[in-house]
């Protein structure tokens, strides 16, 4: 017997994987909490409610509900017009850390709850996450790696300190533990859009890259790997990687060996896909023939991973050029299920994958999408339409629940 009204009985449209189909679902939530979940008959509310004092009732029985996106890979330091501008910019803290604020409210506007943020040399995603964590603004959780590491003189000099021997690298790894759970180490350059299946060599050998991971593990740190190039990509997979970040020209034994070890491959299609609508931002000397070419590969990659049955998750990329924070995880899903995946699966790495690879405990239990159970905070995204059945944006969202921020193990230092 209820001894205290909740605070809120909430209706809205829930899929059930047992029956293949969205129900009405209400919701009893006090405190943030869910108290209770039914399957409802919209034409027979439940008397016993309906007789006791009345809470708030909010009727969006019109809406889907699905959990809160993550999006694995952001740069939120960066701003998706211009790579030298954005970095030139944040020499004034106060006009960068404002541009911040803007793009952690754009997250939450496409209904994404979790980000991981791929680093800056300016320490910028360590301070949003701060900010949010502080309350200082309303945002979604942000996992940030902080400062990367590349290797002296190869590509990363913008995003971290560059490594001109083990040593180096050690001394870097035992201050990221001060002030992450999460690192990036970069492998290789960025995809040639001149030449198909360019990458430039791999930065570190494999017995180097293998020392860096063993150690960064041993502290507790799980490694993310900027790699393109199926030497580079190889390399960071048999080093132990926790993820492999972007992974063109990946070599068919390396998504095997993916699917072996449980590796999982954050592919990025975005910051290619999205310039063929986009030719306007593309610079002189690059072939839209080129980044065709790559897409396409990209895309026949990503298929045989799924199928092999290596592990995905969603990532955008967001801030290089031509990958707006927040709305191009609409962009990147679309690219996946193009691809070949099911648009089900796909929202599957953005939800339920998205969130181990953060370090966080899914919130589903028997079912990505059947994910609210009492006990839990309730969290979720409210679409207009079917989200299994129809490509999505912004536009189609009515509402973001964000979760507590303490569902994030984040770091205060």
């Amino acid at each position: 017997m209820r001894t205290t009204e909740p605070d809120l009985i909430l209706r809205v449209q829930v899929f059930r994987e047992t029956e293949d189909e969205w129900r009405p679902t209400e919701f009893i939530i006090d405190g943030g909490v869910i108290t209770g979940v039914r399957d409802i008959a919209p034409e027979t509310p439940d008397p016993r409610l309906m007789a006791q004092p009345s809470p708030a009732r909010m009727d969006m029985s019109d809406c889907y509900l699905t959990p809160g996106l993550v999006d694995c890979h952001v740069h939120l330091a960066l701003n998706a017009v211009d790579l030298r501008e954005a970095v030139d910019g944040w020499q004034d803290e106060a006009v960068t850390m404002t541009s911040v604020a803007k793009r952690l409210g754009a997250y939450v506007r496409a209904g994404i709850v979790f980000v991981r943020d791929g680093g800056d040399a300016a320490g910028i995603g360590l301070r949003a996450r701060r900010m949010v964590e502080e309350e200082a603004i309303i945002g979604p959780g942000v996992v940030a790696c902080g400062y990367a590491l590349h290797k002296k003189g190869c590509y990363g000099e913008f995003l971290g300190p560059g490594l001109g021997n083990l040593d180096e690298g050690v001394a870097k790894l035992d201050e990221a533990v001060e002030y992450t759970q999460h690192l990036k180490i970069c492998q290789s350059g960025l995809v040639s859009f001149e030449r198909f299946g360019e990458v430039g060599p791999a930065q570190f050998t494999l017995d180097e890259m293998t020392f860096l991971i063993e150690h960064a593990h041993e502290k507790g740190l799980f490694v993310m790997v900027h790699t393109s190039g199926p030497e580079a990509v190889d390399i960071a997979v048999r080093a132990g990687a926790d993820t492999i970040e972007h992974g063109y020209f990946i070599a068919t034994e390396t998504i095997e060996l993916m699917a072996e070890r449980g590796t999982v491959w954050v592919p990025t299609l975005a910051p290619l896909a999205n310039l063929l609508a986009r030719p306007e931002l593309l610079h002189p000397g690059a072939g839209l023939d080129v980044i065709k070419r790559t897409v396409d590969d990209h895309k026949l990659k990503i298929a045989r991973a799924y199928d092999t049955g290596a592990r995905l998750a969603v990532g955008t990329d967001a801030g290089a050029v031509g990958v707006e924070h927040g709305e191009s995880i609409y962009e990147e899903i679309e690219h996946l299920v193009s691809a070949g995946i099911p648009r089900c699966e796909v929202l599957r790495m953005a939800t339920e994958e998205g969130r181990r690879v953060l370090g966080i405990e899914p919130v589903n239990a028997g079912g990505f999408l059947n994910s609210w159970q009492p006990g839990h905070a309730f969290q979720g995204v409210f679409y207009k339409k079917d989200p299994l059945r129809n490509a999505l944006s912004v536009a189609d969202i009515e509402a973001t629940c964000l979760p507590p921020a303490t569902d994030l193990p984040l770091r205060s230092g």
